[in-house]
C-alpha cells in the first residue's frame, strides 16, 4: 500500500477509535496523530496525505449536526478511499500488463506498488520479460525493486545498474 494511502487508513482508524465528544477534539487528535506520522516517515506524500485527509475532515464536518454521525460518515469515506485505491491499482495491473509482452524489455526506475502490480499481473498471465532496474541512492530502491521482482519471479538474478556520476560526461 502506497505511504499516503496508509496515512489515511491510519487516520481513519484514529477517528474510529476517538473518544472526542466535538469536532475540536478530535481535530486536535488528527493533527496530533498527523505529527507522529509525518515525524516516523519522514514522505512528502504521508504529509500530503495527512494534511489533505485532516482538510476533508474539517470541511465535511460543517456538512453534520449530529457528531456522531459525522464520525460514521467520515470512517466510511476514508474505508471507501482504502478500497478505491485498491481497485485503482488492480484496475491499472489488469489494463497496462497488456502492454508486456514476451521477450520484451522494460526500463524501470524507483519502486512503485503499481508499477509491481502491473509485473505481477504480468507474471501471472505467463508472461515471460526482463527488467532493468535502475539503482537510486542513498536508499537503494532500485535494490529493493530487484530483490522484489526476483521474488516474484522465483528466478533470475537481479543486477541492479552502478551508480552514475552526474558530473561524468556522455
Amino acid at each position: 500500500m502506497a505511504a499516503a494511502v496508509s496515512a489515511v487508513g491510519a487516520m481513519t482508524e484514529v477517528i474510529r477509535v476517538s473518544k472526542a465528544k466535538t469536532m475540536m477534539e478530535l481535530e486536535k487528535e488528527l493533527n496530533s496523530a498527523s505529527n507522529i506520522l509525518k515525524d516516523f516517515c519522514d514522505s512528502l506524500s504521508v504529509a500530503s496525505g495527512c494534511d489533505l485527509f485532516t482538510r476533508f475532515v474539517i470541511r465535511t464536518s460543517a456538512d453534520y449536526r449530529d457528531f456522531e454521525e459525522c464520525k460514521r460518515k467520515l470512517i466510511e469515506k476514508g474505508q471507501l478511499y482504502l478500497k478505491q485505491s485498491e481497485q485503482g491499482r488492480n484496475k491499472i495491473a489488469q489494463l497496462a500488463s497488456g502492454f508486456i509482452r514476451d521477450g520484451m524489455t522494460v526500463l524501470t526506475h524507483g519502486y512503485s506498488q503499481v508499477v509491481m502490480g502491473v509485473f505481477m499481473k504480468a507474471i501471472s498471465e505467463g508472461k515471460r520479460f526482463n527488467v532493468i532496474v535502475t539503482e537510486s541512492r542513498p536508499l537503494e530502491i532500485g535494490t529493493q525493486t530487484a530483490k522484489t521482482l526476483q521474488e516474484i519471479a522465483g528466478a533470475g538474478e537481479a543486477h541492479p545498474l552502478p551508480p552514475t556520476n552526474p558530473t561524468t560526461p556522455f
